[in-house]
């Protein structure tokens, strides 16, 4: 499996130069501006009687893998690593709202549309934050990330795992991820967010994010770098 994505990132490096053009390298390409993308991924493995007995996988960024048990207990497989970068950029907007807000009427009597051009003023604010952060990916000081560069085989995530007494196999983009409300102090919500797919579907858990999403155009409630984000999550029950 690794060396499928291996071939992939390959093939994502031909497709960046060629889109440049003039014989220009990937390594000409700024980090900041690659096309990247992560990934969860896993291979089911079975035993002689057909029964799945293990899986390997493999993942990148900030896509995650979780193992629900038959006691209903579960455990986290990836880790997030971009989650606390964003999180620098995010709280530099929290700031940016609090000083705004000493200054400014009541946020009941602020429309949408001037919430929103604020967020996005206060965004541009911490663009130099989110490129430098870009500019981290696959580097120890940054996070693994599919982009082209031959240097992303070395920052993936893979293993194997047997598939004792596991009833269900969660994986998540961060799109699917709840959000946290700007008065609640920062947590790890990948967990609350895999207990919510595991005990509801991702059906569920979907609209409800979704609901939140279009609750708060302006990401003001509900701290975050933009409204909505891609969704992708795969639920499988052995």
């Amino acid at each position: 499996m690794k060396d499928k994505i291996i071939e992939g990132n390959i093939r994502l490096r031909a497709a960046a130069e060629s889109n440049y053009g003039a014989q220009v390298s990937l390594e000409q390409i700024p980090k900041h501006k690659r096309s990247s993308c992560g990934l969860a991924a896993i291979k089911i493995n079975k035993n002689q009687q057909g029964e799945a007995s293990s899986i390997d996988y493999i993942s990148a960024g900030d896509c995650m893998l979780f193992l629900q048990f038959t006691d209903s207990s579960f455990r986290q497989i990836t880790f997030d690593y971009i989650d606390k970068l964003d999180g620098a950029a995010i709280s530099t907007i929290q700031k940016a709202w609090y000083d705004y807000l000493k200054h400014a009427p009541n946020i009941e009597d602020i429309s949408i549309g001037e919430l929103k051009k604020m967020h996005n003023t206060f965004r541009e604010n911490v663009q130099e934050m989110l490129q430098t952060n870009r500019n981290k990916l696959n580097s120890l000081e940054g996070y693994g990330i599919i982009d082209g560069d031959p240097q992303a085989e070395h920052y993936l995530e893979f293993g194997h795992i047997p598939l004792i007494s596991v009833r269900w196999i969660l994986l998540l983009s961060d799109g699917l991820k709840l959000h946290t409300h700007r008065e609640s102090h920062r947590q790890e919500t990948w967990l609350t967010t895999a207990q919510m797919a595991f005990q509801y579907g991702l059906a569920e858990l979907e609209k409800h994010i979704i609901k939140l999403e279009e609750s708060d155009p302006a990401c003001f409630s509900y701290p975050r770098l933009k409204q909505h984000d891609d969704k992708s999550g795969i639920l499988i029950e052995l």
